[in-house]
């Protein structure tokens, strides 16, 4: 098997994060420790040796080859739900993909293949899966590469970008993308719900799995690669492989760690899947000071972007003023939306008043509640922690990724079984 794709450091801030890992790199640690590959990417002959260090203290041998000597470009997250932002000295270079790194088109059975910041490398492949990762994605043939079966796998804005005159509803593009592409299954990826599967003339749903945490940055990369190995490697119709592909980034999500798990494990385990369903979130939480609002507005921007519906009383409804009758409305406008959430994510830093109120609203109102907790130590969190309707996690894109899931019940027991247990040890 042939590995394509970028090396390249990526650090987050909340969690505290920092790994050489980029699409490629993630891919071939996950990969490796099924079947035999070798792993194509650019880099520096001391940014090479790391990355292989690490493999062969994971007791997994992986030959690097380096299409040219790249300086080492970094992917840099405040937080996992956030945009990177990108030091590379690649990044400006118009338009990326023209750049062609070898001449001589890289050959295997089965290949899997990552767009890069620093251009482009033609492939030959039987099984060839693609993953574009650009903001100006081309097609997989555009260079000369070939493969007798393609599978394009990417997100909505990529696959429409890729169409740039089709409309209509995305698996109409994804039929669209599959006819002019010669592809024989298209996988459009849906962040939280799940992705959308095309081929055979036949237009299936993929779930997403429920995880405890969620590890966001590098879980479309493990997406891909799973689905690679069971389609590509297993020779897996496309609805199993992707099924399983989705069952793994579950896990890897879960953990942050590229872990290969085997279809037996895999079907083994406990798995809750994501209703394509779109939540009503409302979003409560203090905005008193700088820091507070950008906070909302980030939660906001995010739920926006995952596809979730919210009510955001800063954004929507405003500050109250002092006198009684603007209070009062201000109130009764917060209440009608509690009434028609489906679920609530609090901020519950600082202990403020009307968080407070809110989150107990909902309970009382049996409509489960995601509470974003950095600060407040475990004496104050025991009514939370003692509330089956009340799920508490430490990070913002666990939070929201739980928000947009909604209460999915089997999982939301689960975890709050687990909760409760961690809070009697």
């Amino acid at each position: 098997m042939l590995v394509v794709g970028g090396l390249y450091q990526e650090s987050s801030q909340f969690p505290r994060e920092q790994k050489l890992r980029g699409s490629g790199g993630r891919a071939a640690l996950y990969l490796a420790q099924a079947v035999k590959l070798t792993f194509w990417t650019c880099g520096k002959d001391e940014t090479l040796a790391i990355f292989t260090k690490e493999a062969a203290g994971r007791k997994l041998e992986i030959p690097v080859k380096s299409a040219f000597s790249a300086q080492l470009s970094c992917f840099i997250y405040l937080h996992q739900a956030g945009r990177a932002r990108i030091e590379s000295p690649y990044l400006h270079e118009k338009p990326q993909h023209s750049k062609r790194l070898v001449d001589t088109p890289l050959a295997d059975d089965v290949i899997l293949k990552y767009g890069m910041l620093e251009g482009d490398v033609p492939t030959e492949g039987d099984y060839v899966v693609y993953d574009p990762q650009s903001s100006e994605p081309q097609f997989y043939s555009y260079n000369g590469s070939k493969a007798k079966k393609l599978a394009i796998v990417a997100n909505e804005f990529e696959v429409r970008a890729l169409m740039k005159d089709a409309k209509g509803k995305i698996y109409e593009v994804a039929q669209a993308l599959m006819s002019k592409s010669g592809a024989k299954v298209v996988v459009v990826k849906d962040g939280p719900k799940g992705a959308l599967l095309v081929y055979d003339n036949q237009t299936r749903w993929v779930p997403a799995y429920c995880s405890r945490n969620v590890r966001k940055i590098g879980s479309g990369d493990m997406f891909a690669a799973a689905f690679a190995y069971f389609w590509g490697v297993q020779k897996m119709p496309p609805r199993a492989a992707a099924d399983l592909a989705s069952m793994t980034t579950s896990r890897f999500a879960e953990t942050g760690e590229e872990i290969f798990y085997h279809e037996t494990v895999l079907r083994k385990a406990t798995y809750y899947p994501v209703e394509n369903k779109r939540q009503r979130v409302y979003i409560a939480g203090p905005f008193f000071d700088p820091a507070q609002k950008w906070l909302i507005d980030t939660i906001r921007q995010s739920l926006e972007e995952l596809g979730a519906e919210y009510f955001s009383p800063f954004h929507d409804a405003g500050l109250a003023d002092e006198t009684f009758e603007s209070q009062r409305e201000v109130a009764r406008v917060d209440l009608v939306e509690l009434d028609n959430c489906s679920v609530v994510l609090a901020v519950a830093d600082g202990s403020d008043v009307g968080t407070i109120f809110e989150i107990g609203y909902a309970c009382a109102k049996k409509i489960p509640v995601v509470i974003l907790n950095h600060r407040l130590p475990d004496y104050q969190l025991t009514m939370f922690k003692s509330t089956y309707r009340c799920l508490i996690v430490k990070d913002l894109a666990t939070a929201l990724y739980h928000a947009t899931w909604g209460c999915q019940h089997g999982a939301w027991k689960a975890f709050h079984e687990a909760q409760v247990q961690s809070k009697k040890k």
